[in-house]
């Protein structure tokens, strides 16, 4: 493959880097691409043809990170990739391409498949690679297996997540005891997405995700426990697709407990539903939701006026008037003939 710049202004001994290269894309980037991306410029600059197995054997990387290096800069705006040509071209990157740069971290979206040689030879030469497993097996409190250390290591590889920020992750699920790599990989993926690639980024996340579910179980008075993953995705729901704030999602809870005396998320779900399908945006709304649905309930349960009775019509069937009758007499007139039969006896 040949390397070739479109835009860069080239001075004969210098490999020019560009000021939004390192202040915007580095930053971000595995460091390995951006070895990768260096490498590669300076051979451009040079006029030295070189394949990307030559790359790999240079840098000793594996051929495939620096395919992957390349795809990463190409989405970056970086580069661009002539396939027909099977050519690279440097960009200037200080041209406005309508792209973002500055935008969150961007990585593949089919997840690698790393091979045990691959594992075991970044285990052995890698120091961070080393760190990165010493460091889960401590918090895990296991012995890693090969598919650990394969999701691990595209935590560090292909998410592009800074061993520090691993570390915190690593951490928070093994204090909440989720230590399945499923979990962790999972949670991972969702940091990524959200650009939490420093310390920092990381506690505060953590910091705001359990006062939110701190603040909905409260709500339940559940005081004791985390949510089960099914109630996560309850408040994921409420939270995420609905848009409800906090203080929404507390209050139909605390009508939940009101309704049914117990915590029933399938039970405040339904409430949220409804909000949601009359558009509730605030507790305001709420309110005049249910002054609406009082009067209307008022509305239906209001009396009937009372019809005129109407005379009755006398005919053929109703033509007598009805008689005044003396029970007492009556009950006497029956107790002298059962008395009468009996003598009769």
């Amino acid at each position: 493959m040949s390397y070739e710049n479109n835009g860069l202004v080239l001075k004969s001994n210098i490999i020019p880097v560009q000021t939004d290269f390192i202040e915007k894309i580095m930053p971000s980037a595995p460091p390995a691409f951006s070895l990768v991306y260096l490498f590669a410029l300076s051979k451009c600059i040079n006029k030295e043809p070189i394949t990307n197995e030559e790359i790999a054997k240079n840098l000793s990387l594996l051929e495939s990170d620096v395919v992957n290096a390349l795809k990463y800069f190409k989405e970056k705006n970086v580069i661009s990739i002539d396939e027909k040509n099977n050519a690279i071209n440097f960009l200037d990157i200080s041209i406005d391409r309508n792209n973002n740069i500055c935008e969150k971290t961007s990585y593949l979206s089919k997840k690698p498949e790393y091979s045990p040689d691959e594992i075991a030879l970044y285990s052995e030469k890698s120091k961070d690679v080393k760190e990165l497993f010493l460091t889960a097996q401590n918090y895990l409190g296991r012995l890693l297996s090969y598919n650990d250390m394969q999701i691990l290591f595209g935590i560090y590889d292909w998410l592009a997540l800074p061993l520090n920020v691993i570390e915190i992750l690593l951490a928070y699920a093994a204090k909440i005891g989720k230590t399945s790599m499923s979990y962790i990989e999972k949670i991972a993926i969702s940091w990524a997405d959200e650009n939490i690639n420093t310390p920092e980024k990381a506690l505060q996340k953590i910091d705001t995700y359990n006062k939110k579910y701190k603040q909905i179980l409260k709500s339940f008075g559940i005081l004791d426990r985390l949510p089960v993953e099914s109630e996560k995705m309850y408040i994921k729901k409420w939270t995420d697709d609905f848009g409800f704030s906090i203080d929404i999602i507390c209050l139909a809870c605390e009508k939940t407990i009101l309704q049914t005396s117990k915590a029933s998320f399938p039970y405040a779900d339904k409430i949220l539903e409804n909000w949601h399908k009359n558009n509730v945006s605030s507790v305001d709304d709420i309110l005049k939701l249910e002054e609406n649905y009082k009067n209307s309930k008022q509305n239906l349960q209001k009396p009937l006026e009372k019809q005129p009775i109407r005379e009755s019509v006398k005919n053929k069937f109703v033509n007598y008037e009805q008689r005044n009758w003396d029970f007492e007499k009556l009950r006497e007139l029956e107790k002298q003939f059962m008395d009468k039969e009996l003598k009769k006896k």
